[in-house]
């Protein structure tokens, strides 16, 4: 004979699953969860109202992980070619730009690329498996400048 505990709380029911019982809440009638909805444009991929004002606390907050970027990349390409575009509004680069551009700046500039996109994604929020293979130009000839979009008949892929 098995004994199964049973809770003091009406608002609990049991569950069997892999450990002997697993207790889980009730949807209350009285109290019904309110949860508001916005549809976003498509664009829109990453959870900031203000990109580059909110990335810029996540990099001081982060400084340990934006710090072996800098290392990993170099001096010179982080902070005249990622923080540009770190720094850049969606208006001049939408979120799979900036994210495809990112994505470009980190994989063709350091060693254990792939282990640094992944931490980069996994800092700011995003599924670096969602973002397609880059269909923008590589780094432009000046190495401040945002790298603009190229039209698909223009791709090298």
């Amino acid at each position: 004979m098995s004994i199964v505990p049973v809770s003091p709380n009406p608002n609990l029911k049991p569950i069997r699953g892999s450990s002997p019982l697993l207790l889980t809440p009730l949807p209350s009638p009285s109290r019904r969860p309110s949860l508001t909805v916005h549809a976003l444009p498509p664009q829109i991929l990453l959870p900031y109202l203000n990109r580059p004002a909110e990335l810029s606390l996540l990099i001081r907050y982060n400084s340990s992980f934006f710090g072996l970027l800098e290392r990993s990349i170099g001096s010179q390409v982080y902070s005249k070619t990622l923080m540009p575009v770190l720094c850049a509004p969606r208006e001049s680069l939408d979120d799979l730009q900036f994210l495809s551009v990112v994505k470009r700046i980190i994989c063709g500039s350091a060693q254990n690329s792939c282990k640094l996109w992944t931490e980069f994604c996994r800092t700011i929020g995003c599924d670096c498996d969602d973002v397609p293979a880059s269909t923008y130009s590589p780094l432009s000839d000046r190495s401040d400048s945002i790298i603009e979009p190229t039209t698909p008949a223009q791709s090298p892929l």
